[in-house]
């Protein structure tokens, strides 16, 4: 149970703090200036990240529920 609420918490901090103001400020610039080499590397580099944190909520999920985390 704990596993998970720090677990949950560290991937909203991260998803909440990095990752979506990253995403704005690269969709802006994307607007502005259009594509490139730059941008989309820092977009995959982000999309990675994303998957990320998204395989480890995907793991929490499995812990809580098999209860291995206790």
């Amino acid at each position: 149970m704990l596993v998970g609420l720090v677990g949950g918490l560290a991937i909203m901090a991260i998803a909440f703090s990095y990752v979506t103001p990253q995403l704005a400020r690269a969709g802006a610039r994307m607007a502005a200036e259009g594509p490139s080499p730059e941008l989309a590397a820092r977009m995959n580099r982000l999309v990675w990240i994303a998957r990320g944190l998204l395989l480890v909520a995907f793991v929490i999920i499995f812990f809580m529920v098999t209860r291995l985390g206790t």
